[in-house]
């Protein structure tokens, strides 16, 4: 309880209810044991007749999360709300349920406050600016006000090459980068991440763009054509081949979310700022740190970044407004960051030129 919450320069957010974070873009969960029973008795609260489980065993992750009705979590109703916390009160939630987007990871200066674009909330329109004593209210532990780290970069940041710094060098050059990043103009987005170009993957050593392509495919190949998640991983491989030939893209599953976002910000804002603002986050969590130098993390985003930019360039086509196909692109990459086989592609980035 004692480290000190430490909020991104810049960092908005508040939950205007879009839904896309109830969604199967990712597991609901994991759940403790705990919270299973908890989420067992709100579902017999709300949903008195239902015979199917509340909570499923998956195997991916060997731990519990809630059971979907389709697309959505069981819990959502029509309006894009809990029905658990309208009926129970928000800390019967699990944890994940309250803490999302908000993350957390441990560093030396003390416990960074990290978001995740998966939520268009955090991208598009007009939010309050995040503060500790509101990011304290959303992650600390009922009852014990303790506040968990759910990753840890602690000791020297691993920099370029062998090379690693202690914290406070590394927070010097950061505070530059996130100034840069996060605002509505300035220089290209691409020359930060070192690309020659908006369109140009960076490097990989040992294979390349199109085995990652055939890889991506081959994996969603026998999943649920209507499931969120493999839904974003179709997105990503249709994007890596650059050139469609008349293939008609993947569908999008969370199509109504965006929808709901456009309802509510009319005003759109501004393209750069929505590339910058993910960015200038990705660095801020530090998730990186563990497995990584700044500068493979570095590549990562980069490529990560065209594949977000292909994906709202065709998401425009269709006559989606030039934000929410920029935020949508990115909730689709945030999704790849985390997929098994994204971990592989890490391991071959070359380091972003100096």
């Amino acid at each position: 309880m004692s480290a000190p919450l430490l909020i991104r320069p810049g960092a908005r957010y508040e939950c205007h209810g879009d839904g896309t974070c109830c969604t199967n873009i990712h597991l609901l969960g994991p759940v403790s044991r705990a919270e299973a029973q908890k989420v067992r008795r709100a579902a017999g609260v709300v949903f008195p007749s239902r015979k199917e489980p509340a909570v499923d065993w998956h195997d991916g992750i060997k731990g519990l999360v809630i059971s979907p009705s389709g697309a959505t979590c069981m819990f959502l109703d029509n309006n894009a709300r809990c029905r658990m916390h309208a009926q129970l009160g928000e800390q019967e939630k699990p944890a994940v349920c309250r803490h999302f987007p908000l993350g957390t990871t441990a560093t030396d200066a003390g416990v960074r406050v990290t978001l995740s674009h998966r939520c268009p909330c955090v991208s598009v329109g007009v939010s309050r600016p995040l503060d500790e004593r509101r990011a304290r209210s959303v992650l600390a532990l009922p009852g014990t006000g303790s506040i968990v780290p759910a990753n840890r970069a602690e000791g020297l940041v691993p920099w370029r090459g062998r090379r690693t710094v202690d914290i406070h060098t590394y927070e010097a050059w950061e505070k530059g980068w996130l100034e840069r990043l996060d605002r509505d103009d300035g220089e290209p987005i691409e020359s930060m991440l070192r690309l020659s170009s908006a369109d140009r993957l960076p490097k990989l050593k040992g294979t390349s763009w199109n085995e990652v392509t055939r890889r991506l495919a081959n994996w969603v190949r026998d999943e649920d054509a209507n499931d969120g998640f493999f839904c974003a991983i179709r997105w990503t491989e249709y994007a890596l081949r650059g050139t469609t030939n008349g293939r008609q893209p993947p569908i999008r599953p969370w199509s109504w979310t965006f929808d709901r976002t456009a309802e509510r910000s009319p005003t759109p804002t501004p393209v750069r700022r929505v590339y910058g603002s993910w960015l200038a986050d990705e660095a801020w969590s530090m998730t990186w740190a563990v497995g990584a130098t700044l500068y493979r993390a570095m590549a990562d985003w980069a490529a990560r970044y065209v594949v977000a930019r292909r994906i709202a360039a065709r998401l425009e086509l269709s006559g989606i407004r030039a934000d929410l196909a920029a935020a949508e692109g990115i909730m689709i990459v945030d999704v790849l960051g985390a997929a098994d086989p994204w971990a592989w592609v890490m391991r071959r980035f070359e380091e972003a030129p100096p």
